[in-house]
């Protein structure tokens, strides 16, 4: 990383396709001072802190917080921060992925850039985007939809189809450069800070950094191995793919396909709809043919202006009275249900007999409970229970068919406690 009076700049080859911004020479404004920039600072620590709070670096990070974010406001104004060592690691639900966790210092930076662009961003993409928007989210999404398909259809009175895509491998298939260049342009556009230079410098920093270069190797590690070369940041060339885990490759990703979008909704019009969630969209019309259209403009449209390519095993033209997947949920004319995976999934949970870290375990239980409690799931929900081995239920309550707590921990009332399974 290569510092020039105190300027962000992560590569300075010409012979590159990342267009970095100019290195800002001597005498130029910057016009970003320390009392505005700690007061930030403070405002992404806590927004940060909300959900990642109890990890090791957090702790590590919140003991001295304030001398923490001092350094750091410091560093990011004279130009010597550069993102430190992530951890990665493999997980296997739903399916194989590589995620890359930032250091809770890098977290804060993370959360303060999108503070600070996430309205601009957010004004360029569709309604119907879903994932990591304040008021939208999982739940919220799929009861859009099915709101959409009674609209549509009628209340399933008159034929309606269902276009279901998935982009494959999209994370990592994203171009970097490419990216660089739509961010820019609409933060450009719409804000006009005096201290945007600044700004733009460090938000190019933090896209483009590279965290497999300085990265450690959590779990196991026969996860990472087996994924394939276009599933991998370590195995990559560095000019394609976003780090899954991190907060700017979520929002930035729901903008990098933000042109696909508008031209699907555009391409639907009122009496039709679409919505997405990372990489999977649903497209809902009366028409089956434009469906069928539409199938081959979005595979042209995918590669030609994003270079990203549609799964060719997870797309589908059906009948919506057949029930339309989305998100991990079912939704038929007569209910919203949990997909056959999620279910299947919180059974293998439910079912083990060896738990070494019993606190971890009651989340994961919960964390399946809480999903199914917004399903017509109470059967499920109760087999579940009914799952558990024996001296698992010993150390652990269930409350209401909701929430699990060990039992050490409960503090539920009285009349909680007579209607604990």
């Amino acid at each position: 990383m290569t510092l020039n009076n105190g300027a962000f700049n992560g590569n300075n080859n010409k012979n590159n396709n990342y267009n970095l911004l100019p290195i800002l020479e001597y005498g130029d404004e910057r016009k970003m001072t320390y009392d505005i920039l700690i007061e930030q600072l403070y405002d992404a620590y806590y927004s940060c802190r909300r959900n990642k709070g109890r990890k090791p670096s957090a702790v590590q990070f919140g003991w001295n917080y304030e001398r923490e974010l001092e350094e750091l406001a410091r560093c990011l104004l004279d130009g010597t921060y550069t993102p430190t060592t992530s951890i990665v690691f493999g997980v296997t639900r739903p399916k194989d992925r590589e995620v890359f966790a930032a250091n809770f210092r890098d977290r804060v930076v993370h959360h303060l850039l999108i503070d600070k662009f996430m309205c601009f961003l957010e004004s360029e993409m569709i309604d119907d985007s879903y994932n990591c928007r304040k008021g939208k989210g999982v739940f919220y999404g799929v009861e859009r939809l099915a709101e959409e398909i009674r609209r549509i259809s009628h209340n399933y009175t008159r034929p309606t189809y269902v276009l279901s895509g998935d982009v494959e491998g999209f994370f990592m298939s994203i171009d970097k450069a490419r990216l660089w260049q739509m961010v820019e342009r609409a933060i450009r556009d719409n804000c006009k800070d005096d201290d945007l230079e600044w700004w733009l410098r460090l938000f190019q920093l933090v896209l483009l950094h590279r965290p497999e270069q300085d990265c450690i190797i959590r779990g196991d590690k026969a996860v990472l191995d087996r994924l394939p070369k276009n599933k991998s940041l370590l195995k990559g060339d560095g000019r394609n793919g976003l780090p899954i885990g991190n907060l700017p490759s979520q929002i930035c990703g729901n903008f990098y396909r933000t042109p696909f979008d508008r031209m699907m909704k555009d391409a639907l019009g009122d009496e039709g709809f679409y919505c997405v969630f990372v990489d999977d969209f649903r497209a809902v019309s009366t028409d089956k043919r434009l469906l069928e259209r539409l199938a081959v403009k979005a595979r042209s449209y995918l590669w030609q202006y994003l270079g990203l390519r549609m799964h060719k095993h997870k797309f589908s033209i059906t009948e919506v009275k057949k029930g339309v997947s989305f998100i991990g949920a079912v939704i038929k004319p007569w209910g919203i249900y949990a997909s056959n995976r999620i279910v299947n999934n919180a059974f293998e949970v439910a079912q083990i007999e060896h738990v070494d870290n019993m606190e971890r375990h009651v989340q994961r239980l919960n964390s399946y409970m809480g999903f199914l409690g917004h399903r017509l799931t109470y059967a499920i929900r109760r087999n579940m229970y009914d799952a558990i081995p024996a001296d698992i239920k010993k150390r652990i309550v269930c409350i209401n068919m909701k929430k699990f707590v060990l039992r050490r921990q409960q503090a539920c009332s009285s009349s909680e406690r007579r209607m604990a399974c």
